[in-house]
């Protein structure tokens, strides 16, 4: 058996506290101290105006920090292969989606309907880059990012592609 060696060239990071991987390395190695602060996400200017009204915040954390991991590695992003995981989608689409369903008003947007499914960050990242290598795209709850880091290796072994993966989180704070 061939024991398999991987690498990872690039990393995105965008949360309360932290703006990029620079910024959230610093304060984890302990270099810099970490102040609360509102996750600021940046509107996702690489997809076309209508899918871009389209997008909700976990879209728009998933581009900004595949864009981010993405550029530190050099990548030709439209050539890679990539793995979404999501402890539980986009959480705040879905209630959305519950309260109309539970109001006497049961009109519901086509877009919501649309954005509600596990798969549409991978959906807006193919547009976003114009990628037509494959997607994959799982959710594990708590163990999402160990799960999609275990795809990823597993989808490295089975092709000679270079893979990307990252972890969208289950909820957005102070967005």
């Amino acid at each position: 058996m061939i024991p398999l060696t991987a690498y990872i060239q690039g990393i995105g990071v965008l949360g309360p506290g932290f703006a990029d991987w620079p910024s959230a390395a610093a304060i984890l190695s302990g270099a810099a101290p970490y102040f609360a602060a509102a996750t600021v996400l940046p509107p996702p200017l690489s997809l076309p105006p209508p899918e871009r009204r389209r997008t909700g915040p976990v879209v728009k954390l998933a581009l900004a920090i595949g864009f981010e991991a993405t550029t530190r590695a050099g990548a030709e992003r439209h050539t890679l292969a990539s793995v979404f995981s999501s402890s539980g989608g986009d959480g705040f689409n879905c209630h959305e989606i519950c309260q109309v369903l539970a109001s006497s008003d049961r009109q519901l947007s086509p877009t919501r309907f649309h954005n509600s499914v596990h798969n549409v960050a991978a959906g807006y990242w193919s547009i976003a880059v114009g990628a037509t290598a494959r997607a994959n795209v799982l959710c594990a709850y708590d163990a999402s990012f160990g799960a999609g880091l275990l795809e990823a290796l597993t989808q490295l072994r089975l092709s000679a592609h270079r893979c990307s993966c990252w972890r969208t989180i289950r909820s957005i704070r102070n967005h």
